[in-house]
């Protein structure tokens, strides 16, 4: 079971997705309304198929930027270093940081799966 964001009944709700039974049950609310703790409206709802629905991004619209923590467990680590792309480790020794790596990124990066990448 996950929370996911849905398109339904003409807004983007927050819903709960079962893999498992390729259903959703929308709530009555946003995501960031559940995530700030508001209740929904009736619960989780009617039962959908997961196909009628259209998944969004978990929260289409984030009002700040987004902490992110890189390399945050070993196996990431070490991918990433071996990937070529990581320019802060120069052999498997230097994959796994010291300290956290912290970063964010700008709330116009959060996109649906699939959905096209918009440059500025």
């Amino acid at each position: 079971m996950k929370l996911a964001t849905i398109w339904h009944g003409g807004a983007a709700v927050a819903a709960i997705v079962d893999d498992d039974e390729n259903t959703a049950r929308p709530f009555g609310i946003d995501m960031l309304s559940v995530v700030r703790g508001g209740r929904a409206r009736g619960a989780a709802g009617e039962t959908l198929a997961l196909s009628s629905v259209e998944i969004l991004a978990p929260i289409p619209r984030p009002e700040r930027n987004i902490f992110c923590v890189g390399k945050n467990y070993r196996a990431h680590a070490a991918e990433f270093t071996k990937s070529g792309f990581d320019s802060s480790a120069k052999d498997a020794a230097d994959a796994i940081p010291t300290v956290p790596i912290i970063f964010s990124k700008v709330p116009q990066c959060v996109i649906a799966n699939g959905a096209p990448i918009l440059y500025p």
